[in-house]
């Protein structure tokens, strides 16, 4: 872990607070026997939006390493805080290859996630194991997670994107072209590549593989 970080982190540290990213970001978790969802919105203040909406079962864990228990729902803190690394990634999206740290808000009704989110210190298992991940994924990305509070209630809109099935209408008339992919396999282990962008840019040579 430490010689991951030293790979991807500069160097060097401002003491100029981190300014805090002007826009709206939620994430939610939801888990059913061996199932479960994320979702996860992302909303800049030009009313930019780009979402996560995935599905895993059990088995996509074991596949990947991934120490869980069998019914998921036990441990829907840790799915929870793997929701908001979700959010991180997306909010990279927005900004690929920026170099001005930014401090992002995000909202979670699970009030587990929410404190251990903030504290970075969980000692239960495998809650722990996400945070590890949680810490790792916004220092690469060179950016702060603040996570706020959110009735349940409220949630709605991430809350709806979690349980999207993939078939039925896309939830709050989110767009297709908005989504953003990430496997589980990225979120747990990131795998940094060049890309282009746009993603439609001609160039004259291949982009190197990682």
């Amino acid at each position: 872990m430490f010689l991951h970080w030293l790979q991807n982190v500069s160097p060097m540290v401002s003491l100029c607070p981190q300014p805090l990213w002007k826009g709206e970001a939620a994430s939610d978790a939801f888990a059913n026997s061996d199932v479960c969802g994320f979702g996860s919105f992302i909303r800049t203040s030009s009313n930019q939006c780009i979402w996560f909406s995935e599905r895993f079962v059990k088995a996509d864990f074991t596949r990947e390493d991934i120490p869980v228990d069998d019914t998921l729902q036990k441990i829907i803190s840790a799915l929870e805080l793997l929701a908001q690394m979700a959010s991180v990634w997306a909010v990279a999206q927005l900004y690929p290859g920026h170099r001005i740290p930014i401090r992002g808000s995000s909202f979670s009704d699970n009030t587990g996630a929410e404190s251990g989110s903030n504290k970075l210190f969980i000692m239960k298992f495998p809650q722990c194991l996400f945070m590890e991940k949680l810490c790792l994924l916004p220092a690469t990305f060179s950016m702060e997670l603040d996570i706020q509070h959110i009735a349940g209630k409220l949630n709605d809109e991430a809350d709806a994107l979690s349980r999207w099935s993939g078939v039925d209408a896309i939830p709050f008339s989110s767009q297709e072209s908005d989504r953003v992919r990430i496997s589980l396999s990225d979120l747990w282990i990131p795998r940094f590549a060049p890309q282009k962008f746009p993603s439609d840019a001609f160039l004259l040579w291949q982009l190197p593989s990682v």
